[in-house]
Order: C-alpha cells, then sequence, then structure tokens
C-alpha cells in the first residue's frame, strides 16, 4: 500500500510542477500512456519492492511533506 501512495504521490508532485513551469504533463507518467491502472499499481509495486519498511516510509513522508506544502 505504501508503494501505491508513493507512486500517485510522485505523480501528483510531477504534474503539479510541470503546470507550474508550463511544461508538458504527461499524464498519467512513468512510462505509461493510457490510464491502466491495473499494471500502474503493479508498477509501484516493482518499483519500491526492493526498499527496507524504514525506506519506505522514509520516502513516503517526505513526498507527503512535499504535497502538504503544495496545498
Amino acid at each position: 500500500i505504501i508503494s501505491y501512495q508513493i507512486g500517485w504521490g510522485s505523480l501528483l508532485i510531477n504534474w503539479y510542477k510541470s503546470g507550474i513551469t508550463n511544461e508538458r504533463i504527461a499524464m498519467p507518467g512513468d512510462g505509461f500512456a493510457k490510464w491502466d491502472y491495473k499494471n500502474i499499481a503493479l508498477h509501484f509495486f516493482q518499483k519500491y519492492s526492493l526498499l527496507s519498511y524504514e525506506e519506505l516510509f522514509r520516502k513516503f513522508e517526505a513526498i507527503v511533506e512535499e504535497i502538504i506544502k503544495i496545498v
């Protein structure tokens, strides 16, 4: 679940930063051309599967803090 939240949170931050700098926003991003939620979720799980729980939690906290700053 944390991998999923990290993945979507990272995309959200990237979309925001791209919008602020008037760059083309790649949606959904991370190499996906369409909204394939099942494979996007699988991608997040695989991408972060080798991180320890502590690393996942630190990354999750950093993303939440960044989103709070944006809001």
